[in-house]
């Protein structure tokens, strides 16, 4: 990724830094641990290291 970003981009990075966390441990006790981790972020997380690259 070039040291130059556009405004979009960094605006689209810091978002998916932002969500790039744990579950919190009270929806795992609300929804009786079925949920594992979260979607999204393994999603953003997968889509910023391809943007990395």
């Amino acid at each position: 990724m070039p040291s130059q970003k556009s405004f979009r981009t960094k605006q689209k990075l810091a978002k998916a830094q932002k969500q790039n966390r744990p579950i919190p441990q009270w929806i795992r006790l609300r929804t009786g641990n079925t949920i594992r981790y979260d979607l999204l972020a393994a999603y953003t997380q997968a889509l910023v290291s391809l943007s990395e690259s």
